[in-house]
């Protein structure tokens, strides 16, 4: 999101996405240090009412006066509140320059970030195909049914891919879970 008078939203993407189009973002003159990742809970808040004239604070998000109630009480200073200062700090600097970032330099640069318009994405980043990789980049999740089938090594790394001889994602483990457990409740009693 670029925080000014009138936000550039570009999203939403799950938060591997957004952490790498947020780095591509800021190494573009057009929009370095002039954008930031803002919580999907916070961005109402942040875009429109905080700003619009009646008494707003009753309808902050819940994170964000939970925060700001134990900042009075004398405890540092919580992830929503930095990040609603963040957004303030930065659209005033936004606001204050000399041109705005347009929807189009966005697209243009996820154009670049995305690299042809169409072809195979993988992983969460949505980010470029296994030609454009390599398969010693890319991990495949086990599960037949995977709705997304092969990912980045660097993506997935925090759950080490690496250790298991068949890996399986996020969302197909969840998945996995909620199938057991339907064929657990449909065993249940007839075996004994």
């Amino acid at each position: 999101m670029v925080p000014a008078a009138t936000p550039r939203i570009n999203g939403p993407y799950n938060r591997k996405r957004a952490e790498a189009l947020y780095t591509l973002f800021n190494t573009h003159e057009a929009t370095a240090n002039r954008m930031m990742l803002v919580d999907k809970e916070l961005e109402q808040w942040l875009t429109k009412t905080q700003h619009d004239g009646r008494n707003p604070w009753i309808y902050a998000p819940l994170a964000l006066r939970k925060e700001v109630e134990a900042y009075g009480r004398g405890y540092p200073t919580g992830p929503a509140m930095k990040q609603e200062s963040n957004y303030n700090a930065l659209a005033i600097q936004n606001n204050s320059s000399k041109s705005l970032v347009t929807i189009d330099e966005l697209d243009s640069i996820l154009k670049e970030f995305d690299g042809a318009e169409h072809g195979e994405k993988i992983c969460y980043c949505q980010r470029a195909s296994v030609k454009q990789e390599g398969m010693n980049e890319v991990v495949d999740c086990g599960y037949k049914d995977c709705k997304i089938g092969k990912f980045h090594r660097k993506c997935v790394s925090e759950w080490f891919p690496e250790k298991f001889t068949r890996w399986y994602c996020a969302a197909c483990l969840e998945e996995m879970e909620v199938v057991v457990d339907r064929l657990m409740e449909e065993l249940d009693g007839k075996y004994y």
